[in-house]
Order: C-alpha cells, then sequence, then structure tokens
C-alpha cells in the first residue's frame, strides 16, 4: 500500500535564490524605466509591470519608488545597507573632530554633483511620508547616525553616557539638516556646503573639551 508523499518545505537556499532574483529584477526594471522617463514619470506600476511581478509583491520588496532609487544609488556607490558601522584603522588614530570631517567629506561625495538632482527627487519623495529623526542622514547613509553615536562613544568613553548621547544627538541634528539643505538648494556648491558644515562640527567638538567627568 502506497502513500501520498508530504510535500516538502522549499529549502530555505531555494527561496534566498528566488528573493534575490526578484529583487534584481525590480531594481533593474526600476533604473530602465528612470533613465528613459524620469524619476516623477516612473510609477511604481510601471516598475511592478516591468519587472513582470504583482503590484503587491513589489510592495512587500520597496514599500516606496524613494527606497528603490535610494538602494540604486546605494548599489552604484558601494555602499551596503546592512553593513554594521565601525570604527577603522584609520579612524581609531584621529580624534573625534578629524573622524567627523571625514564622515562629512563621504556623505558629500555620496550626494555627488551627477546625482544631486535625482537625489534631491528622492529626498522630497521620502518627506512626503512619515520620516525618521535625521531623514537626510538616512538617505545618503542608512547606518549613518550609528557611525556617529559609535565615533562619539568611542572618543569620549571616560565621559558620562547621557552627555555623549546628548552631543552625539545634536551631531547628527547638525549633518541631517546640512546634508538636506544641501539636496533642496541646488544653487549651493559642495564646496560651501562642506565648508558651513565642517564649521559647525568643529565648533560642536570643541565643546566636547567642556563636558564634565562622570562624577
Amino acid at each position: 500500500m502506497t502513500t501520498a508523499s508530504t510535500p516538502q518545505p522549499e529549502a530555505p537556499r531555494l527561496r534566498d535564490q528566488k528573493k534575490r532574483r526578484a529583487r534584481d529584477q525590480i531594481l533593474r526594471a526600476a533604473r530602465e524605466l528612470i533613465n528613459t522617463k524620469g524619476y516623477k514619470s516612473a510609477k511604481m506600476r510601471d516598475i511592478a509591470e516591468a519587472a513582470r511581478i504583482s503590484y503587491q509583491t513589489l510592495y512587500n520588496y520597496f514599500p516606496a519608488k524613494a527606497m528603490i532609487v535610494q538602494t540604486l544609488l546605494h548599489e552604484e556607490l558601494g555602499i551596503g545597507c546592512d553593513a554594521q558601522p565601525k570604527i577603522t584603522e584609520a579612524e581609531s588614530q584621529m580624534d573625534l573632530a578629524a573622524c567627523l570631517q571625514k564622515l562629512s567629506m563621504e556623505l558629500f561625495e555620496c550626494a555627488a554633483d551627477h546625482q544631486r538632482a535625482l537625489w534631491r527627487e528622492v529626498m522630497l519623495d521620502a518627506l512626503r511620508s512619515p520620516a525618521g529623526d535625521y531623514p537626510a542622514l538616512a538617505l545618503l547613509a542608512p547606518n549613518g547616525a550609528e557611525k556617529v553615536f559609535l565615533l562619539f562613544r568611542e572618543k569620549l568613553s571616560g565621559r558620562s553616557s547621557t552627555e555623549v548621547m546628548a552631543l552625539a544627538q545634536l551631531a547628527c541634528r547638525v549633518l541631517d539638516a546640512n546634508l538636506m539643505h544641501y539636496l533642496l538648494q541646488p544653487s549651493m556648491s559642495r564646496w560651501e556646503a562642506s565648508r558651513s558644515l565642517n564649521n559647525q562640527l568643529a565648533l560642536l567638538t570643541r565643546q566636547t573639551s567642556g563636558v564634565s567627568q562622570p562624577g
């Protein structure tokens, strides 16, 4: 007597491969549509149709068009969205001010002039929906805020956690405000924006010398 075999669950590796293929199809379709039609004219339904997937499947991967383009731009720049921030060997030898200046330079390089108009469109689109604490910083560097907090904890390790947290939050706000201003103001040059930001960061880091030691 034979019995019907029980269907075996899909292997995790096969599921992962299918997800990667679907994600790649979406990104390829989005890139082609944006290159031909422009960011505003490339609709989510157009992307789903070009990727040969359902509208709902597209939203399962990317709930907003801004997220698709953010991913495309990050991949073009070689930015890993899932990578955990860490202190590099070079940064371990630098003071806090130098580390923050290095980070700001990397962020402005990310918003390079040849892609600045597209970043601006994505920023405007992202602001139409509920945003996090640092929308511009998160747009250009998904783990940017975490990197700032890590730098402050490392460089001010002898200070109270409350004071370090407050200073790191202020640094994130300064970075976010300056990056957003640069993205949304086409007339502002990269040199002008980076100089203004670095001056503000230098002023902020000078204040760390006045932070009291924990009692």
